[in-house]
């Protein structure tokens, strides 16, 4: 079986990538109007200023949307299904999609509270979300 795929990395993810492998979540942030950015771009979202910096974030946040995948894209997530693909919103504002992983899908709602966890891929780390401690399914 294929190994899952890692990310692609460039200039400007480079720093994204280099905190999970510290397992730490960082994300960029505006230094002109303070709005927090993901996914790692050369400005800012909101004001298109070039100041931007890194920052690490709570790595908290909650289920904003979900889906449960019953057919994977790719062999190599055949042994995962079912799986759930998600819309985080962070802490922080920013929304990111993940896997909640460390629990049964049944168990996952809307808003329910996650924290950031990371999954090894053949020595490369990725960023996943399982329930929060205290939250019922974990």
């Amino acid at each position: 079986m294929n190994p899952k795929p890692v990310p692609e990395i460039d200039d400007i993810t480079r720093p994204f990538w280099e905190a999970v492998q510290r397992r730490t979540l960082e994300l960029q942030r505006c230094d002109t109007c303070g709005t927090w950015i993901f996914y790692p771009t050369a400005w800012c979202t909101a004001c298109y200023s070039h100041a931007l910096s890194w920052y690490p974030v709570s790595g908290r946040g909650s289920v904003y949307s979900y889906s449960v995948v019953h057919h994977p894209p790719f062999a190599a997530f055949s042994v995962d299904v079912p799986y759930v693909l998600a819309t985080i919103e962070l802490e922080e504002g920013p929304h990111m999609m993940t896997n909640i992983v460390h629990c049964a899908h049944e168990t996952v709602y809307v808003a329910m509270a996650v924290t950031v966890c990371f999954e090894d891929r053949n020595g490369f780390l990725v960023p996943q979300f399982e329930p929060a401690p205290g939250v019922a399914g974990r």
